[in-house]
Parts: C-alpha cells; structure tokens; sequence
C-alpha cells in the first residue's frame, strides 16, 4: 500500500494562490528598534536601581529624550553644570554596578 504526502512545496517567492505580485518574504518585518532598546534597559535595570530617583529621570531625559544638559537643568530646577556632574557621577555608579555583577545576571528585585 503507497501513502500519499499530504504536503506539497511552496515557493517563497510567490504569494497565496500563486500570485507572483505579492511577495511573501517582503512582508516580512524588518528590526524593531524599540525591541532592541527595551533589551538594553532591561540589562540596565539593575544599575539604574542603584541610583536615587532624581538621577534616574535625569539619565531618561538624557538618554531616552535626547535633552541638552540645560533643557534638562531647567526641567528639575538645577544649574547644567550641576546635572552635568550627576550624569557623569550617576554613570559611573551604573559601571561599576555593571563591572561588579557576572555577565547576564540580574538581581533579584
């Protein structure tokens, strides 16, 4: 007795029903920038946990909003010399947070 294949091949390059208008692999979707930064933030997390409120928002507005230092100062009432020193001071505490923990390791909240 033959068994019979209920499967037969589709080309990549031809779209449902044959349609060779639509290609399949051009709707396929491309990289998800914002995937890629929720990744980044996760890993960040644990350092950023180490840093008061106030600093934290500091480096959002920095880093995520794109702010000029003075932007910023006004935002949260500092001089921009002032928010300059607690960027480089808060990312200095995330590096040594991010030296200090074995690669791929979060702490526990």
């Amino acid at each position: 007795m033959e068994v019979g294949s209920a499967y037969s091949t589709v080309s990549l390059s031809t779209g449902p029903g044959g349609d060779e208008e639509l290609d399949p692999l051009e709707t396929i979707g491309g990289e998800d920038e914002e995937f890629e930064r929720s990744e980044h933030r996760a890993a960040l997390e644990p350092a950023l946990d180490r840093l008061p409120p106030r600093e934290r928002e500091i480096l959002r507005m920095r880093f995520e909003e794109g702010l000029p230092q003075t932007q910023i100062a006004q935002r949260v009432g500092l001089s921009q010399m002032h928010v300059s020193r607690l960027i480089r001071k808060s990312l200095s505490i995330m590096r040594e947070e991010l030296l200090r923990m074995p690669p791929g390791a979060a702490e526990p909240r």
